[in-house]
């Protein structure tokens, strides 16, 4: 989260990204947890920033939040928010319980990289 009403990102290595972003800026963009199989879907317009003060700023943002180093950064994204709405899978559709889409979660992790996670 940017602020109340904008999120933002950076392009590391996402050059086409972002010239699409600037060629047309509206942007979906959802944010999933891919163990209880829920999040968000967010709309709205993106500014792609690579220099100037909005781009420092992200710098800085991200500078407090994470080891990345900046020179790694192309550009900042920041999105104005438009609509913002729950997403949840068709799993629980199904009549599925939120314990229950966790532990087929759990157990697909564990099946796809062969370890076992240990669960909170």
């Amino acid at each position: 989260m940017w602020d109340d009403d904008h999120l933002v990102f950076v392009d590391l290595v996402s050059p086409q990204t972002t010239a699409n972003l600037r060629a047309n800026p509206a942007i979906e963009l959802n944010v999933v947890d891919v163990i209880t199989r829920t999040g968000f879907r967010f709309k709205g317009r993106a500014e792609v920033h690579t220099e100037g003060s909005e781009f420092e700023a992200g710098l800085a943002f991200y500078d407090r939040r994470s080891q990345m180093d900046p020179s790694r950064v192309r550009a900042i994204v920041i999105i104005a928010i438009e609509s913002a709405e729950p997403l949840v899978s068709p799993s629980y559709d199904l009549g599925l319980t939120e314990a229950e889409i966790v532990d087929g979660s759990w157990h697909r992790m564990e099946r796809t990289y062969g370890v076992h996670v240990r669960r909170t």
